[in-house]
């Protein structure tokens, strides 16, 4: 068991694990969606042959499913500026210029959005014959101008011209060039609220974490040395306003190796 590889699944948060791993020369064979996006027309099904590996792993098959949804909702400019109280930490302010919604509307549109991924999940424990972990998606930043252009970034793959190619040269100086003109300019995106964001990252975290509870998914949330005293990531572990770096990879191969 000691010389298998850990096998890893999952989409882009996935990424910071695979460079940890070549980083400090840890064997662990992924499967990332967004390398492999001849495998996304098949989801939440998978092929054959994919689901012949899971079943003959002699291992803990570790989930990096999903983990955008919150991103996608906080990320984007709503015309109807909304905010809501999260019951577990009710003090967390408020945006004053906004519609306060009912949590459980929140919740209802985020589970309605992550529905196949909860469904792909679903079939990885349905197939692997030992543990399923799924660790958490990292939290958001506080910092607004890297949320601005996250969100920028976001609207531009959305449109015909874009694509998501977070691994390339190109992906990177189009994100500094954004970043370099938000920070010149002053201008941050008033519309991205930071606490919002928040909010809905950790109401993602609770459905992802009950659903795992009922599946039989274990479910490990992330390492606290990656997060400052409010719960955001701090930025030596922050690659962009979505997604982590190495260092924050590094610390999640090691909670994998504590769970081996």
């Amino acid at each position: 068991m000691a010389n298998v590889p850990m096998l890893c699944i999952g989409h882009s948060h996935l990424f910071c694990v695979q460079s940890a791993a070549v980083a400090q020369g840890v064997a662990i064979d992924a499967i990332n969606f967004w390398e492999r996006r001849d495998l996304l027309k098949d989801l939440p099904g998978l092929p054959t042959g994919l689901e012949q590996r899971l079943r003959e792993h002699p291992g803990t098959v570790y989930s990096f499913v999903g983990g955008a949804a919150h991103s996608v909702l906080g990320l984007h400019a709503h015309p109807r500026r909304y905010d809501f109280v999260l019951p577990e930490a009710p003090n967390l302010p408020l945006d004053s210029k906004a519609e306060v919604l009912p949590v459980d509307a929140v919740r209802t549109i985020l589970s309605q959005g992550i529905q196949p991924e909860l469904e792909l999940m679903k079939n990885l424990r349905g197939l692997a014959q030992h543990r399923v972990v799924h660790l958490e998606s990292p939290p958001p930043c506080d910092d607004a101008r890297v949320m601005a252009a996250a969100r920028l970034i976001q609207e531009y793959l959305l449109t015909p011209r874009g694509g998501y190619l977070p691994s390339t040269g190109w992906f990177t100086r189009f994100r500094q060039r954004i970043a370099l003109r938000l920070r010149l300019s002053g201008k941050v995106d008033d519309t991205a609220s930071m606490v919002r964001h928040y909010k809905l990252w950790r109401l993602h975290s609770e459905i992802v974490a009950g659903f795992c509870a009922e599946s039989g998914i274990e479910f490990i949330p992330n390492p606290d040395q990656a997060t400052d005293s409010r719960g955001f990531i701090r930025t030596e572990f922050l690659r962009d306003g979505v997604h982590a770096n190495r260092r924050y990879g590094e610390l999640l191969l090691q909670q994998m190796g504590e769970l081996v």
